[in-house]
């Protein structure tokens, strides 16, 4: 604490802060340097960011089916439409449809409709069995039951996964509706009354209660002039790799259409565009960064990462039998700025005359470049890798900075007390001195 009293002669506070200023010169010195440990840490957080976005591209073309890709149209959407899952192979199929699949739907006759819907039905007591595509469950009626009361006990059975009641208007009377929730011959609806009185036949398709509204049937068609049925008019079983959505049938005169599985040229040239854009974007950002007054100006850790990237580039790729051994042969190359170019016509020129080639330079096992590629951008992110060891190095710097700025700033707790206590001690001796002078002046006039 600075003295403040009247008698002071120096101004201890003033000259207390004066040279703690220059005792802390040391730790400006270390946030500096802390401050460009830590714009190390986060450039590098930024380049595996960008490593980690061309390792993505780059999943994407490791695989053997990565530039198989193909596309499925039809010709007559209003008939079908088609599907592929980018596997299936390039062809044309022929497709007539006579019939869609349906799910079966009742209705209770006209005669048996009732005024309300809610008012009670005589001699309704009793046990209803129901069942649909293999699903079967019963309800168990009180006596009076309303047509409501038969509906929702059906709906809310626990047991109950295959039917749907509702009521409708016919415009005279109310009446019982059953609706298969699947498709398919096998969701044909049956009830029997397993106990009751007579007014539950009118709820059985045993006793005719039912009038049908839509059968329940297989949808029937024609690949090739090959026969299939299925229970649902969407499946993914017949042309391998291809979704098939049936829309129209006639059974007299089958509605037709043309699917075509074609390459799908643009889907590929896209997945390797993505990976020549994002190695393009880890150059640049790379070279900003190593540039003077960058963050990583003079770290020789991105250098490396680009060295032993190129390196991946420039290694032939031994894959026998194979027509292609570097990526420039269809069409990516490097330009003088250290960036990839992909020449669009070399490109489809390639894939268009021997596309097991190209799929083969970039996905097989162990020569692939999009495999080694892969490889190594995963390693050099992966703990213990180049860019996870150098930011652990960096993170190690800034704590031990930190230590060192806390042991600084421990001691200069001492060093600001010893200084004060100095020059207060100083200061009264001078105070002193200064009353003993004028008393000594005051005497001698």
């Amino acid at each position: 604490m600075g003295i403040t009293s009247s008698g002071s002669v120096l101004d201890v506070n003033g000259l207390v802060n004066q040279l703690m200023t220059l005792e802390r010169q040391p730790i400006s010195a270390l946030n500096s340097k802390k401050t460009a440990y830590n714009g190390k840490i986060s450039a590098l957080g930024s380049i595996k960011n960008d490593l980690a976005a061309l390792q993505t591209a780059l999943g994407n073309l490791r695989n053997a089916d990565s530039l198989a890709l193909s596309k499925a149209g039809s010709s007559d959407t209003n008939v079908a439409t088609a599907t592929s899952n980018g596997s299936a192979s390039v062809g044309n199929y022929s497709l007539a449809v006579s019939k869609l699949a349906q799910s079966n739907k009742l209705i209770t006759k006209a005669a048996d409709g009732y005024a309300s819907k809610t008012s009670a039905i005589a001699d309704t007591a009793g046990t209803l069995s129901l069942s649909s595509n293999g699903n079967t469950f019963s309800v168990t009626l009180a006596s009076d039951s309303s047509l409501e009361q038969i509906r929702d006990a059906i709906n809310s059975n626990s047991s109950n996964t295959s039917i749907v009641a509702s009521i409708i208007n016919d415009g005279s009377n109310y009446r019982l509706t059953l609706a298969a929730k699947d498709t398919g011959a096998s969701s044909a609806i049956t009830v029997s009354k397993t106990a009751g009185g007579a007014a539950l036949d009118k709820f059985t398709t045993v006793s005719a209660g039912f009038d049908t509204v839509q059968a329940a049937q297989n949808a029937e068609f024609k690949v090739d002039g090959i026969s299939f049925t299925r229970t649902k008019n969407s499946f993914d079983d017949v042309i391998d790799g291809v979704t098939l959505t049936l829309k129209s049938a006639d059974v007299t005169t089958p509605k037709t259409s043309n699917i075509s599985v074609t390459r799908d040229l643009e889907g590929v040239k896209a997945k390797v565009a993505a990976f020549v854009d994002s190695y393009n974007k880890l150059v640049t950002s790379s070279s900003d960064l190593r540039k003077k007054g960058g963050a990583l100006e003079a770290d020789n850790t991105v250098l490396t990462m680009q060295q032993q990237l190129l390196g991946e580039f420039n290694v032939k790729a031994n894959i026998s039998g194979n027509s292609y051994n570097y990526l420039s042969q269809i069409g990516i190359s490097f330009q003088k700025d250290g960036k990839l170019a992909l020449d669009a016509k070399t490109f489809e020129k390639a894939v268009n005359e021997n596309p097991n080639a190209v799929q083969q330079l970039f996905s097989d096992s162990s020569q692939g470049f999009a495999v080694r590629l892969y490889e190594k951008a995963r390693g050099m992110q992966a703990v213990g890798g180049l860019l996870s060891t150098r930011s652990e190095g960096l993170s190690t710097l800034v704590k031990d900075t930190q230590k060192q700025i806390d042991r600084i700033e421990d001691r200069l707790e001492s060093v600001k007390k010893r200084y004060t206590a100095q020059f207060s001690s100083l200061d009264a001796g001078l105070a002193r001195i200064q009353q003993v002078s004028a008393f000594l002046a005051q005497q001698l006039r």
